[in-house]
């Protein structure tokens, strides 16, 4: 991954399809804008340099950013494929006796039960987030 050109980290991140916010969290403060009321103005003209410009424009820090967000992206999916495939699959019985439906599972070997929860969707910031960079 180190090792990556510009062009290919672009196509990487397009394969992977990387949202305009996990780039977000990884971009370094390299656009002199200021922060909005809302708190996201000046992430969202971090995004909006990085995607008005080709690879071969983007500065290091820019480049940087995407490599650190592709590192996040397939570190996060290694985790969740070990931990996966360590254990049998089985259904989870839900609880629906709070306002949030819950489901506990013991782990072989593990202190701590885990919980799933079906909780209310987060707000997002308004924007172009969610989209494919």
């Amino acid at each position: 991954m180190t090792g990556l050109e510009r062009r290919e980290l672009r196509e990487g991140a397009a394969g992977f399809a990387l949202r305009r916010g996990e780039l977000a969290l990884t971009l370094p403060d390299s656009v002199d804008s200021p922060r909005g009321a809302d708190g996201f103005t000046h992430e969202d003209a971090l995004l909006d340099a990085l995607a008005a410009t080709g690879p071969r424009e983007w500065s290091e820090p820019q480049t940087q950013g995407v490599r650190a967000a592709l590192f996040q992206r397939l570190a996060s999916l290694g985790d969740g494929l070990i931990r996966v495939s360590e254990h049998d699959p089985h259904p989870l019985d839900w609880e629906t006796a709070d306002a949030p439906r819950a489901a506990y599972t013991a782990i072989p070997g593990s202190l701590n039960t885990p919980q799933a929860r079906l909780v209310p969707e987060r707000p997002q910031p308004p924007g172009r987030w969610h989209e494919v960079m």
